[in-house]
């Protein structure tokens, strides 16, 4: 039986293997895929971000307890793998980022609440974030509230939020209150996620959600498949050679793109 038959029935040895496939880039992987696709879609996706050492491990280690003590399935994954998981019929699939710019961005494309974990004495880290990913965050999450500092900076982030003003039929971003270590918040912090959930589907939002999502995963294939193919060229001197004639005037981006496309048509003719 193929593994995407297992996955398909709940193996989660098979699910493992097939995610260490995927991420090592064997093609045998995309066939697989070729049989889960059909099978996505169910699964609800929430991304867990914000800097290392804000606690999100820990964070995510009490939600997972709480949806299963809600007999819910839950899937724990990184962004390349979570159509695997979605096939295996988790109900919540939580993605959690190491902490680094563009996995940031990429879990805000992916998931359908994202959640943004502050601690106190981050209040730089706020401004530098304030144009990205912390105005995209679905959910607010001071952690490690404990400590001095958390309440005033719950009162920053929700005087940032205001200046937001959204329409009443928008989602308003709540900032929770969290010490995951001493696993505090939790309810409050799920009932957040599937408040948000709830607010997705009832306002009809999600399934725009869905298509941006499949639109963003297509053109990143397209990408991905394009930029093998120019590193490929001529053993990778092609591009050296562009990138030569770029620095010494001898063409521009826009041109050297031209023929780029022009090389990928000639080849896909063939």
């Amino acid at each position: 039986m193929a593994l995407a038959e297992k996955v398909l029935t709940g193996d989660v040895q098979a699910a493992a293997r097939l995610i260490s496939r995927i991420e090592d880039e064997f093609p045998d992987a995309l066939a697989e895929m070729d049989s889960l696709y059909p099978h996505t879609g169910e699964g609800y996706i929430v991304g867990v971000t914000g800097a290392p050492g804000v606690g999100k491990s820990t964070l995510t280690d009490n939600l997972i307890g709480y949806f299963r003590k809600q007999n819910k399935t839950v899937g724990v994954i990184a962004i390349s793998t979570i159509h695997v998981m979605d096939a295996l019929g988790r109900d919540i699939i939580l993605v959690e980022t190491v902490g680094s710019g563009q996995i940031e961005i990429d879990i805000v494309k992916a998931a359908d609440t994202t959640l943004v974990v502050l601690t106190p004495g981050a209040g730089d880290e706020i401004q530098t974030m304030k144009a990205g990913i912390l105005e995209a965050a679905d959910i607010l999450v001071v952690n490690k509230a404990d400590k001095e500092g958390a309440d005033r900076l719950k009162a920053d982030l929700e005087s940032m939020l205001e200046l937001k003003a959204p329409r009443p039929e928008e989602w308003q971003s709540p900032v929770i209150l969290t010490e995951a270590i001493h696993d505090k918040g939790t309810e409050e912090l799920a009932g957040a996620i599937l408040g948000h959930r709830e607010f997705l589907v009832n306002s009809g939002g999600m399934p725009g959600r869905l298509r941006e999502r499949a639109r963003l995963e297509l053109l990143e294939a397209v990408e991905g498949f394009v930029s093998d193919f120019i590193y490929r060229l001529d053993g990778g001197d092609y591009l050296e050679k562009l990138v030569d004639d770029f620095l010494q005037g001898r063409t521009n981006p826009q041109r050297a793109a031209r023929e780029i496309t022009g090389r990928l048509a000639d080849a896909l003719d063939k």
